[in-house]
Formats: structure tokens, sequence, C-alpha cells
């Protein structure tokens, strides 16, 4: 009888050493199923991780170029500047010249008409060339001034 709770007690044993290998192998299926979902998870973020260091990549190379851009930019808006500059310069000359040729040159001229004239006018003929002078030169330096 002993022998025979033992063997039973040995059986019983058995079974629930059975029930624990079945439970414990079905946790582990169920483990590795978990475990091989998280590791598709885990290469499909590291594929997404990938591919947004090269994203990143790209927009760092647009950077630097749209950098590059605007600083060629600034140097040719500097370049205008400097034209505009110059070309405001040379306005003032021609204005400068301009005025000098209206108002001056007439006056220098007829100068060099009077100075002629006076050298092979006679006398009567140089007193009428006076009076025309003075008018014309009083005219000539009311129009500089």
């Amino acid at each position: 009888q002993d022998s025979l709770k033992s063997a039973e007690k040995l059986k019983e044993f058995d079974i629930k050493v059975e029930e624990q290998f079945q439970r414990v192998t079905s946790g582990l299926t169920d483990v590795r199923a978990y475990t091989q979902n998280h590791e598709i998870s885990i290469s499909s973020l590291k594929t997404h991780v990938s591919e947004m260091q090269g994203k990143i990549a790209s927009f760092d190379r647009n950077l630097k170029d749209c950098n590059l851009t605007i600083k060629s930019f600034g140097q040719h808006i500097d370049s205008i500047k400097s034209l505009k500059f110059k070309i405001e310069n040379f306005e003032l000359q021609i204005r400068t010249s301009e005025n000098y040729l209206e108002k001056y040159l007439p006056l220098y001229t007829q100068s060099q008409i009077s100075e002629a004239l006076h050298s092979c006018l006679s006398t009567t003929n140089k007193r009428r060339l006076i009076l025309f002078e003075e008018r014309k030169f009083r005219d000539l330096n009311n129009d500089i001034l």
C-alpha cells in the first residue's frame, strides 16, 4: 500500500510537472511571439531612423546651399550699392559739367569774342562794343547767379 501510495503520488507529481512544463512551454511560445513582434517593430524603427538620418543630411546640404546663396546675394547687394554710388558720382559730375557749359561757357566765349574785337575795331566801334558788352556781360552774370 505504501508503494501504491508512493506510485500514485509519483504519478500525481509527474502530472503536475507535465502541466507546469506545458504552461512554461506555452508561456515560452507566447514570449517568442511577443519578442518576434518587438523585433519586427525595432527593425521598422531602425529603417525609419535611417530614412530620417538621410533626410536630415539632405536638409543640412540644402541649408548650406541656402546659406551660400544668401551670402552670394549679400555680395551682389554690396556690389549694386557700390555701383549705385559710382553712378550717383557720375551723375553729379555730369550735372556739374552741364551747369558749367550752360552758365560759364557763354561768358567765356563772349569774353574771347570781345577780346578779339577790341584788338581790331576802331575807337568808335569799340565804344559801341563796350556798351554792348556791359549789357551782355551783366545778363550773362545774372544767368550764372
